[in-house]
């Protein structure tokens, strides 16, 4: 008896609903109907007043002309009235459809009428003169009513034309309003029935669903418990407020070597298997929101063998309404161990770099006390070469001076390499005279060059600008004594700067290039090009070059082509 008057009631609230639903979309479509039929009237009452404007420009020509040529003081009043009527057509806007077209022909129509109400009323002031030209008066009346005429009839056109668009639009949109009630009223009534018909296979089917549910769940928890119990991870239920093991995995009980039984009841502080006296490993006392996850690192102590690292992943659930927290619990101590001998390999690999780059420095010190004793020796004894020995004594020491430029620039490579490295540099940004500084620097390398070898410098733009002096000075000594070394005798190296927000610097040379294969690892450390041959190097200048602009946020590139030369262009940020 109670499951009919159950279905009876669904069945009368759904005809009810039905029904309401009927009213309300007959209550919406009423007033889509009746706001239609305004929009048409608003739209057929904007079209007869453009219309009327459009005649009252005419009348005001009309009146205009009837005084200016016919002397006709009667017109005055006509004329005053048609005035009026074009001077202020806010009216006329407020009734038009509001778009960006209709607003801009309006504001044109409005200019245009002023200018041809202007027009009108000089004409009726030149009519009050004397000693008129009346011929050339006659004409330009008539043109520039012609003029207007024209210009007003196509603007008026265009708001009526757009007006009547609109009013199209809104007879088909009322069409369609009167067509969806029509359509909506009978699909509703047609609803009515199938709800009726429909209702009793809804019971049945939710009878069925809920069968199936059941069916469905039973299933759910016996894949849960073979995902629970036979899971290689151990997992772990426990109440929230005190950490007492509600149920455990084969897993976990192999990890701390007890017995599910022994476990059931008990803590992991109780057993022992936590540390009571290590605040983090009190899991039962961590607020844990539900849905996340809590993940700890912790030591446990399995009942026959030594403590081990586990990673243990708590989360919030809920157990029969009670709050638990479900543990998954993994072994970590292989992967300790494999994590303290990375970091001693670390650390080992740290002090090695710690050695070379002391190393570095002190050979790079200990060896500049040596060679600034041979430089300063061969320049002695240069002077005390005789006249018949001086040109082959020259060559020596020339040889010598090589020698010594060239172990200076390794030292040199060897030590920045070291301090970038090491972070040791630090940018410190002065303002700077770049065109006084740059044509120095080029005066100082003329010392190396080659027999015949020029240094043409050019600079463009500021003079001035923020930037490190040492970082400046390293990046030009690196480009023009790579150029210098890998170019023939008898040759020109161009120097270009070019500072404005930033420095653009360019060192051309034509020298033997660099094979486009070699190109892609010019950066790379201890790499030198194939066609290097015989020229000496260390295969750093390049490395180090962009390494400093790298420190200046700048940027790099390189154009080559083998026995053409190279272009190497630097840009430096402002800092």
């Amino acid at each position: 008896m109670f499951s009919f008057k159950l279905i009876i009631g669904f069945l009368f609230g759904l005809l009810i609903t039905a029904v309401s639903i009927l009213g309300v979309v007959a209550f919406k479509n009423s007033r889509e109907y009746r706001q239609s039929s305004i929009k048409v009237l608003n739209t057929c009452a904007s079209i007869d007043e453009m219309q009327k404007l459009y005649s009252l420009s005419k009348d005001l020509q009309l009146e205009s002309n009837a005084f200016f040529f016919m002397k006709d003081t009667s017109a005055a009043e006509f004329y005053n009235g048609a005035k009026k009527g074009l001077s202020d057509i806010t009216s006329i806007r407020l009734m038009l459809h509001d778009s960006d077209p209709q607003r801009a022909r309006m504001d044109s129509l409005e200019m245009v009428l002023g200018q041809l109400i202007s027009f009108s009323d000089s004409f009726l002031l030149i009519s009050q003169k004397r000693n008129l030209d009346i011929q050339r008066s006659i004409e330009s009346k008539l043109r520039g009513n012609k003029f207007y005429r024209e210009k007003i009839r196509g603007l008026v056109t265009h708001v009526i034309g757009e007006e009547e668009r609109q009013l199209f639009k809104e007879q088909q949109e009322n069409e369609q309003n009167v067509a969806a009630f029509e359509r909506t009223f009978m699909q509703l009534l047609a609803t009515i029935g199938v709800l009726l018909a429909t209702t009793f296979f809804s019971i049945r089917y939710n009878f069925n669903k809920r069968i199936r549910v059941q069916h469905e769940l039973r299933n759910a928890k016996d894949l849960f418990g073979k995902l629970f119990y036979e899971s290689p991870i151990g997992l772990v239920i426990t109440r929230q407020h005190d950490g007492i093991i509600v149920d455990c995995n084969q897993a976990y009980a192999d990890l701390v070597q007890y017995t599910r039984e022994e476990l059931k009841g008990k803590s992991a502080i109780q057993l022992k298997i936590l540390n009571y006296d290590d605040p983090k490993n009190d899991l039962a006392l961590h607020s844990i929101l539900p849905g996340k996850v809590k993940d700890v690192e912790v030591w446990l102590k399995p009942k026959h063998s030594d403590p081990i690292w586990a990673s243990i992943s708590v989360q919030a659930i809920q157990v029969q309404e009670q709050p638990c927290l479900l543990n998954a619990i993994s072994d970590l101590t292989a992967h300790k161990r494999a994590e303290d001998e990375i970091r001693k390999a670390l650390d080992a690999q740290t002090e090695l770099n710690k050695m070379k780059s002391d190393f570095v420095t002190l050979a790079s010190h200990e060896f500049r006390t040596p060679l600034t004793t041979i430089q300063s020796s061969s320049f002695i004894l240069g002077k005390y070469a005789s006249d018949e020995f001086k040109e082959k004594v020259g060559r020596q020491l020339s040889r010598i001076k090589s020698a010594i430029n060239s172990m200076t620039l390794m030292l040199d490579e060897f030590l920045s390499l070291s301090k970038i490295e090491e972070g040791e540099i630090e940018l410190q940004p002065n303002l700077l005279n770049v065109r006084e500084y740059i044509s120095n620097a080029c005066d100082h390398l003329k010392n190396f060059t080659k027999p015949g070898q020029n240094i043409i410098f050019d600079h463009e733009g500021e003079d001035n600008y923020h930037i490190d002096k040492s970082l400046l000075g390293n990046i030009m000594d690196n480009l023009v004594s790579n150029a210098i070394k890998y170019s023939p005798e008898n040759s020109n190296i161009y120097v270009k700067a070019h500072v404005n927000n930033s420095i653009h610097l360019t060192v051309k040379d034509d020298g033997i290039g660099i094979p486009l294969q070699d190109q892609k690892h010019l950066f790379e450390r201890f790499f030198r090009a194939s066609n290097a041959g015989n020229v000496q190097g260390t295969g750093l200048g390049l490395h180090i070059l962009k390494r400093y602009v790298e420190l200046a946020n700048g940027s790099v590139e390189v154009q080559s082509e083998v026995g053409k030369g190279t272009e190497i262009k630097v840009t430096l940020e402002n800092h």
